[in-house]
């Protein structure tokens, strides 16, 4: 099944670490064949691509100890002089993992047609991405003018914070990105450090925007990340930040998670319209963080929605905006 990941514990196969894998293609003896694309998804993490006994394209380097491009999508244009009209054609695709045990094509989806139409959809899912992000940053600047503005609303400074690092975060985890020559190691190095940070930075501004003391449990979690962000400011290993992401810092979330519904409920409690409107929005930031990190783990295959999910919690905001600047206008 295209995605999927290669279950090696199914079978009994603990020791391989690359795979072929094939697909078969009949064209019709009449199709029109000039510039022709097949879009293989996201592959963890090298591929050499095959049609018919020739490399169509090839993404990072095979027994390299650093991870090549295991986000990115693949998308390679078939020569017309290799297709078998009215016949099979062969498809091939040698992986090699490098996280281990995930390997094979485990995330986007798989499709083959004209060129034109294959590059402009994939182009077109990332530039509405870009759009909803330069929204979102502006949402940022706009809190941090506040904060200078008035600069005993702590909340301003820390939400203006928080919408940048998610903004950040996203645009790493952009496919446009690959147009330029970044270096994929330090960008995965920033990205688990933004991975570290961001969720205690956004409990932090629940905390301060209803008026909750900085409490021992808090403490405790924002002192553990804290180490965890100078150890990967330190050292430069993809396979350790993946292990300690999935092992220590995603259980450490559900206590921000906890703290956050506590925050709201309790103010919910006191009828603040602000912590309706915020656990409104909150609820559906909360469920694509649960879908983005169940589909991490390959539990589940399913698209990243985090970018998409962050529009309801910035139109909560303005609506609880909207209520304090008619609130401020009646005092």
């Amino acid at each position: 099944k295209i995605p999927s990941q290669f279950n090696k514990a199914k079978h009994d196969k603990p020791d391989i670490h690359k795979i072929w894998i094939a697909k078969s293609l009949l064209f019709p003896a009449t199709v029109k064949t000039n510039s022709i694309s097949i879009r293989l998804g996201v592959i963890s993490d090298r591929d050499r691509t095959y049609f018919n006994g020739v490399m169509i394209g090839a993404t990072g380097e095979f027994g390299k100890h650093y991870p090549s491009a295991y986000d990115k999508v693949r998308i390679y244009e078939i020569p017309d002089n290799l297709i078998r009209k009215g016949a099979e054609n062969l498809l091939l695709i040698e992986v090699e993992e490098y996280f281990y045990g995930t390997i094979g094509i485990d995330q986007d989806k798989t499709e083959i047609g004209p060129s034109r139409a294959v590059e402009k959809s994939f182009i077109n899912t990332e530039y509405v991405k870009l759009v909803l992000l330069m929204i979102y940053f502006v949402v940022g600047v706009y809190y941090l003018f506040l904060f200078a503005r008035r600069r005993k609303e702590k909340e301003n400074l820390i939400f203006g914070i928080f919408t940048i690092m998610l903004v950040l975060y996203q645009i790493m985890r952009n496919q446009l990105r690959n147009e330029f020559e970044f270096d994929f190691v330090l960008m995965k190095k920033c990205e688990y450090m933004m991975i570290v940070t961001v969720v205690p930075v956004f409990t932090h501004f629940i905390r301060h925007f209803f008026k909750f003391q900085w409490n021992l449990v808090e403490k405790i979690a924002d002192g553990t990340l804290g180490l965890i962000f100078l150890y990967e400011l330190v050292v430069t290993d993809i396979r350790q930040y993946n292990f300690i992401n999935a092992n220590i810092v995603q259980p450490i979330w559900i206590v921000y998670m906890v703290l956050i519904f506590y925050f709201l409920i309790v103010r919910m409690k006191e009828k603040n319209m602000d912590a309706v409107f915020i656990f409104s929005g909150f609820v559906v930031i909360f469920c694509a963080l649960v879908v983005d990190t169940l589909s991490t783990r390959g539990i589940i295959i399913f698209p990243k929605i985090m970018g998409y999910s962050f529009f309801f919690f910035i139109s909560s905001l303005a609506i609880i905006l909207a209520n304090r600047s008619v609130r401020l206008h009646e005092e």
